[in-house]
């Protein structure tokens, strides 16, 4: 059975007039993998390292597997921390620093080398244990500090962005690596992250904070495909987020820019592709597509808008268009190359942008 359930209740954290963690209520299964996820500022930093015992919190509550920790010194929880610097000792080796915990509680030396090398062989480092930190790369770096929390056997390791000093390629081979290590010895992360390709990427879980509050929690796919509020659909990205306005006689209308609403009161919630009425709604880029304004006429449950294509942008496997349409955010449309190409759009063209009822996910 998996050990290293986190429960927080009620948690709040100031720094003088700020309050940087506001009456947080999360729990994290035991065996996990679980992100924070927000801009700086937000309080994730700060979470983390309120259960790592780094920081105390003016008031509420931290359990591990059902144990209070809200008393226990830091070197005293079930928990290890993989900081964003590394923070390797410099005039160490790499089989020393990994070892160097293992010394603090007086372990002979043969047997402290001994465990570090078998996590050494884990991270794919054994012929780097002689070797100093300023002669290995970020990479290696990164899984030297990683091989220094797993020694200590955690239940719950903490990674405050862990991969942000590496380049784009690393960062991808080493989000896999952490999610396969994570596997291997079954401990609890908590990772701290801006990136939401890599909290996607890695999770079970995603937490997604604002000012200091969980503005929603849930799998990758839940958070990213139904987000609960216009936050959450701008900070994890690919979302356009219209703003609906209720008309006369029970009308629902989609702001698309100034002076353009489409009226959608017709897939109101008994209706087939029934809409729920909410202040605002995510609507996916992929899920949008652009057709020539003289296109055929619309199938049932598709809406459609006239619009000039402002910009252009080429990224690799499709395209992001950006429309003139939109107020105070411009409508974006992403589109594979595939179809960009049969198309031939142009900066400046008149396009009619589609898009399916159905797919509109009302934001609170």
């Amino acid at each position: 059975m998996s050990s290293g359930k986190i429960e927080i209740s009620g948690i709040n954290k100031f720094y003088g007039d700020v309050h940087a963690v506001r009456s947080v209520d999360l729990t994290i299964e035991a065996g996990s993998y679980c992100c924070f996820l927000g801009p700086s500022g937000c309080g994730k930093s700060t979470l983390l390292r309120l259960i790592a015992g780094h920081e105390t919190p003016d008031s509420g509550e931290m359990f591990i597997d059902g144990q209070s920790i809200l008393n226990t010194p830091a070197r005293d929880r079930p928990t290890a921390m993989m900081f964003q610097s590394y923070a390797l000792f410099p005039h160490l080796t790499c089989i020393d620093n990994i070892a160097f915990s293992e010394r603090m509680h007086g372990i002979d030396k043969a047997t402290r080398h001994k465990n570090a090398r078998e996590i050494l062989e884990v991270v794919e480092m054994s012929d780097y244990a002689d070797r100093l930190p300023s002669q290995l790369s970020g990479g290696q770096r990164q899984r030297i500090a990683l091989a220094r929390a797993l020694i200590t056997k955690p239940k719950v390791l903490l990674l405050d962005e862990p991969l942000s000093a590496l380049d784009e390629n690393l960062r991808v081979k080493m989000r896999n690596e952490l999610k396969s290590v994570q596997k291997l010895f079954g401990i609890t992360f908590v990772h701290v992250t801006h990136t939401n390709t890599e909290a996607i990427a890695t999770s079970d879980k995603v937490i997604v904070m604002g000012d200091g509050v969980v503005d929603q929690e849930g799998t990758p796919y839940e958070i990213f495909n139904h987000p609960s509020s216009a936050y959450t659909a701008r900070f994890m990205g690919g979302h356009n987020v219209l703003v609906s306005q209720e008309g006369h006689s029970g009308q629902l209308r989609l702001a698309i820019g100034e002076g353009q609403l489409i009226d959608v009161s017709k897939y109101l919630t008994k209706k087939q592709n029934g809409l729920v009425v909410a202040k605002s709604y995510a609507l996916r880029r992929d899920l949008c597509w652009l057709e020539d304004i003289k296109g055929n006429k619309m199938s049932a449950g598709v809406e459609n808008f006239k619009s000039e294509v402002d910009t252009i942008e080429y990224e690799g496997a499709s395209f992001k268009v950006t429309l003139t349409s939109g107020h105070p955010e411009k409508i974006i449309v992403r589109i594979s190359d595939v179809d960009f190409y049969k198309a031939q759009f142009s900066e400046g063209q008149t396009v009619r942008c589609c898009f399916k009822i159905k797919n509109l996910c009302p934001l609170s």
